[in-house]
């Protein structure tokens, strides 16, 4: 039997620790490691920490993709593919953290006082920001330039959360997994969803693909 793709199995064998990892966390079997680790958060609120959050918060990653269209635009004469994988990697990234938050229902670990103007879900697994972090340098990174200092942007980003005391760990780990899943699901099928792209999206000429 001929070995799976290199990028079928990437998918699949991320997919399989994504599930993994949700089901570890399902049936309490983090519960430990994510109160051990919780303990070692002062219950503070740094401004580092905030400025991290928001800078992965969804309405910011709306702002950076339009600026990268914007950019394409003005360099290219048309949007790029990495532009728009990375806007549909930030839609299944979403939607999956939301579906995942209202399905396992979480309560946050922290005072909700203390991040209600960061959030606007109560529940806690897993984290959107760190998610949405890791997608944001896995595409990025793949511009050149940068590498080491986008992944630990993300790194510091889920750090982040949990000094926040907004996430568990399992949270922040999932997210960042999470965030991984989307960005080679999205790749990894773009043959598959870019005719369908085209016919809809890429009637507008600016925004067609190649």
């Amino acid at each position: 039997m001929s070995p799976l793709p290199y990028r079928l199995r990437d998918s699949l064998l991320l997919s399989l620790l994504l599930i993994g990892l949700i089901i570890l966390k399902l049936v309490g079997l983090l519960n430990t490691l994510d109160r051990v680790t919780h303990s070692l958060f002062p219950k503070v609120n740094p401004l580092w920490a905030t400025v991290l959050s928001l800078s992965a918060s969804l309405p910011s990653l709306v702002l950076y993709a339009i600026a990268l269209l914007a950019l394409d635009i003005r360099r290219e004469g048309k949007v790029r593919p990495l532009t728009v994988k990375l806007a549909l990697a930030i839609i299944i990234n979403s939607l999956s953290t939301w579906l995942l938050k209202e399905f396992t229902r979480v309560p946050r670990p922290g005072d909700r006082n203390a991040w209600g103007l960061l959030e606007a879900s109560r529940y806690s697994f897993p984290s959107g920001h760190t998610s949405r972090a890791f997608t944001l340098a896995y595409f990025l990174s793949k511009k050149g330039g940068l590498i080491k200092l986008l992944w630990a942007y993300a790194t510091l980003v889920g750090i982040a959360r949990l000094a926040l005391s907004v996430h568990w760990f399992s949270d922040v780990i999932v997210g960042a997994v999470l965030g991984v899943w989307a960005c080679v699901l999205t790749e990894n099928t773009y043959r598959y969803w870019l005719p369908i792209y085209n016919n809809i999206i890429g009637r507008v000429r600016l925004l067609k693909l190649e």
